[in-house]
């Protein structure tokens, strides 16, 4: 590997500060991902500091670490792609190795370098095995691009660390600054004019409120949640502008908690709706004394782009553990009918049929290639950014349409007439059209003379509309509900992947809109793509 700097990579281990540290779920599952893939008893997820291999992931091993000195991962991090040995007797590096000559008699490895974005190899996933062998290409694939999902999960682990350094630093920042407004407290009358300006600049809501919960002073930011001066906010309660009852009720309630312990709440969150939305503050509350009474003093940090950042975490979260489930079970056959031809061929005794052996096992690798490439699109479409643009449909899609389907021998009735540009992601928009056309194109009810498909759009107040019918088989209706599923396919004819509908799908979701699927058995189907239009 050119440029290797170990000093380098090892200061870019130290940064994202995982060694040691406890076992993670959405690793273990890629490690018995890699283990599956590649037939082989035991997988790692192995990071290499200056005198040690900590693994992080197991499967099929009970040791936690080993001496870099005698470690294959070594090797495997100066190079740029899978580094593979096939038989660790017959290379030099490693036929005296103590894992090799001892128990437990390791004759296989590879190993898939985990780079971080500025090209230091902290790693690798590996597997192994007790017999020689060979990763097939699509295994070697495979594992180059489960490590990818490695190295994503742990730059996703250090970002949400540095996440939450963040808010515990902004904390202690926020603490240390109401202790320095009470400690000022004596001096405020003195320095009421200066302290408004100072409030007044900050983002946060700062606020003081008596026991019946009158604001006695509110800065801008809380004049403007309640779309209010803060001439108008002062003097008056919560109630006066907030329309939810059990939002009020719980300032309220926090307020007298304050007043009647006399000590500063810790931080905790509150919600506030306003136009139809959620805005969340981490807030903290402390007992201020003014005139011999206590007042409340509260500071109100926005989180709701931290909130919904933990949600979408969350929801990645969940999103790659269904992908990796499906995707283990839908590889699963194709592996299984590839073992059972190597066992078959091992058997026989005629070559004149090992020629029709390799035909099959060559459809079967063509498939498992064409499943990981749907995959892989599915992960580009949920994690591109949007370019919107404006799309004239006669221009763009009827070329686009004849291009790609004029070969097929199908009738196309085209009418954009009712509407005719469109404005949204173009890559994302022939994709989807792509998916339906392609579903359209294929299942053709051959008690029909000619396969035809109808293209026409429309505009409701709030969408902008394009079907896709054709009359082909046809849909039963216990299959309508789960057809864009991952790798569902709602009739017995079908050759294809399962993906096509729930690629089609997510892309409709990642473009804000929606698919709806209508469908008579024998007559035909009608896909009915609907987009948002752009705000004016």
């Amino acid at each position: 590997m050119k440029n290797y700097n170990e000093e380098k990579r090892l200061e870019a281990l130290r940064k994202y500060d995982i060694m040691g540290s406890g076992a993670e779920a959405q690793f273990d599952a890629l490690t018995q991902l890699a283990s599956y893939i590649c037939e082989t008893p035991v997988s790692l997820i192995t990071l290499l500091d200056s005198d040690r291999q900590w693994f992080k992931s197991k499967v099929g091993t009970d040791l936690s670490e080993s001496a870099r000195s005698v470690s294959f991962c070594h090797y495997a991090i100066q190079q740029a792609e899978v580094y593979e040995v096939e038989n660790m007797l017959k290379n030099e590096l490693f036929k005296d190795n103590p894992f090799v000559v001892q128990e437990p008699k390791i004759r296989f490895y590879a190993g898939a370098p985990l780079q971080d974005g500025e090209g230091n190899n902290l790693g690798t996933l590996c597997v192994l095995d007790t017999v020689p062998k060979k990763l097939s290409d699509t295994q070697r694939k495979s594992l180059q691009v489960l490590a990818e999902q490695v190295m994503a999960q742990i730059e996703l682990r250090k970002h949400q660390r540095n996440l939450k350094e963040e808010i515990e630093l902004k904390t202690q920042k926020l603490r240390l600054h109401l202790q320095e407004l009470e400690e000022a407290q004596k001096e405020l009358d003195h320095q009421k004019h200066f302290l408004r300006k100072v409030i007044d600049t900050s983002p946060n809501l700062i606020y003081v409120k008596d026991k019946n919960g009158v604001f006695k002073m509110a800065n801008h930011a809380v004049a403007e949640l309640y779309n209010a001066s803060t001439e108008e906010v002062e003097g008056k309660t919560d109630k006066d502008f907030n329309p939810h009852a059990d939002e009020v009720e719980f300032f309220i309630q926090k307020d007298m908690e304050v007043i009647e312990k006399g000590k500063p709440t810790v931080p905790y969150e509150e919600k506030i709706e306003k136009n139809n939305s959620d805005y969340w503050f981490s807030t903290v509350k402390v007992p201020l004394r003014i005139d011999s009474e206590t007042h409340v003093l509260g500071v109100s940090t926005d989180v709701t782009e931290l909130k919904d950042l933990e949600q979408t975490l969350k929801i990645r979260n969940s999103e790659l553990e269904e992908f990796l489930y499906n995707a283990s079970h839908d590889l699963r056959g194709p592996v299984s009918s590839l073992l059972g031809i190597a066992d078959l061929m091992e058997k026989e005794k005629d070559f004149q049929n090992l020629g029709l052996y390799g035909e099959m096992v060559g459809e079967l690798a063509r498939k498992l290639d064409h499943t990981l490439h749907k995959l892989l699109e599915v992960r580009k479409v949920t994690s591109k950014k949007l370019e919107p643009k404006t799309v004239d449909l006669e221009k763009t899609l009827v070329k686009w349409i004849k291009e790609n389907y004029g070969y097929k021998k199908v009738t196309f009735d085209i009418d954009f007439s009712k509407a005719t540009r469109l404005e949204v992601d173009e890559e994302l928009f022939l994709l989807v059209i792509q998916k339906v056309m392609n579903n359209a194109c294929t299942y053709h009810n051959t008690s029909h003379k000619s396969k035809e498909v109808k293209i026409y759009s429309g505009k409701s107040t709030t969408h902008f509309h394009i079907w896709i019918e054709d009359n082909g088989d046809g849909i039963e209706k216990e299959h309508l509900p789960r057809i864009t599923q991952m790798f569902y396919k709602g009739t017995i004819n079908s050759t294809g992947s399962g993906l096509g509908l729930y690629v089609g799908q997510k892309v409709m979701e990642q473009l804000n809109g929606y698919m709806s699927i209508h469908s008579i058995p024998t007559v035909g189907t009608t896909v009915e793509l609907s987009f948002p239009l752009a705000k004016v």
